[in-house]
């Protein structure tokens, strides 16, 4: 039979996941193209998207900056991450974090996500071949992180993001804000998890390129300075829920030499349709893990699969990975991480 202190852990669980039913089931719109600031909405690191995104509960190195805050007290020591991604279109994203615990129960973290579109060729009507010009769009979210180990089950996390984008001469900056929580059941290895990201005030583009001068249409007017209108945009606010086993655990009772994860994750946007991200990994002595996974009702996304390897080099812990995504028509993503753990 179950103990008390067992059933309670367990339904602080099911609790947790059942709160966010109800925002899950709010949305079934897809609202496509209503929010800006659409490189928040790309998974980062090569084990997590080798996992389907399915990360919310598994996130205990850097990562965990974009998935969930939670996780930062999970790190071993101090670690550094840094991951690129090869996007559609050649479009270059990155990702570099670290984590320093400052005590048993608190821990920090800071980071960068980058994306970069390369150089674009401008064209206009009259040259439709190109001008000889070109632009680039850029954006930055610098992200700072305090995470808090209420007990050895439950952890709380809260995420500062300052986002700035740029397109040709036009720029945009504003703050966000992420949190989220983690809860060891302590039954068979069952966690979950839950985070809420990009809560932040809509923002618009400013820049001189959407200034002009008019002049009326009359004789001696002076010329009016006028702007055109820019709409403001909200972020692509996200909620997530998690739960995963380590199955030989809840087979077996005990934890071996071998792990074999499997983790679920809903996921709801402001501006898209529901997501089921379903993931496992495979992991032999700690040193060489497998994993796949796949994104269920996402347009153009699906099959991930990824592997990595992990050694001890003079007392530190160095680990590599990488994922593949499939894209769909717009091809395949490739994914790279490497880390160091002190």
């Amino acid at each position: 039979m179950l103990s008390r202190r067992k059933c309670f852990r367990m339904s602080v669980g099911v609790a947790c996941l059942a709160a966010c039913a109800h925002v899950f089931a709010q949305s079934s719109v897809n609202n496509s193209g209503a929010s800006g600031a659409q490189f928040l909405s790309i998974g980062v690191g090569a084990r997590a998207m080798g996992m389907g995104g399915a990360y919310t509960t598994v996130a205990n190195d850097p990562t965990a900056l974009y998935w969930n805050p939670a996780g930062i007290t999970r790190a071993k020591g101090i670690e550094f991450l840094a991951a690129h991604t090869n996007w559609a279109a050649d479009i270059s994203h990155y990702f570099a974090g670290a984590t320093v615990p400052l005590t048993s129960q608190l821990t920090v973290g800071a980071g960068a996500i980058v994306l970069s579109s390369g150089e674009i060729e401008i064209t206009t009507v009259e040259q439709p071949r190109g001008t000889g010009e070109t632009y680039e769009a850029r954006d930055l979210a610098a992200v700072a992180a305090l995470a808090w180990a209420a007990t050895e089950q439950l952890t709380f996390g809260v995420t500062f993001k300052y986002i700035h984008q740029e397109i040709s001469s036009l720029a945009s900056s504003g703050v966000a804000f992420d949190a989220g929580v983690q809860f060891n059941t302590e039954f068979h290895s069952v966690q979950v998890a839950l985070s809420v990201s990009n809560l932040g005030a809509q923002r618009g583009f400013s820049g001189k390129e959407l200034e002009f001068q008019q002049t009326p249409p009359y004789p001696g007017a002076e010329p009016i300075r006028a702007a055109y209108y820019n709409t403001p945009f909200s972020l692509p606010l996200t909620y997530r829920a998690g739960i995963c086993a380590e199955m030989f655990e809840v087979i077996n009772g005990i934890a071996g030499d071998q792990r074999f994860l499997v983790a679920v994750d809903l996921e709801q946007t402001s501006d898209n349709l529901e997501k089921f991200h379903g993931g496992m990994e495979y992991a032999w002595h700690e040193l060489f893990f497998v994993r796949t996974g796949y994104i269920f009702n996402a347009a153009e996304l699906g099959i991930n699969f990824g592997f990595g390897v992990r050694w001890i080099l003079y007392s530190m812990t160095m680990f590599a990975d990488y994922a593949y995504s499939d894209l769909g028509r717009f091809m395949a993503g490739h994914r790279f991480s490497v880390g160091l753990g002190l």
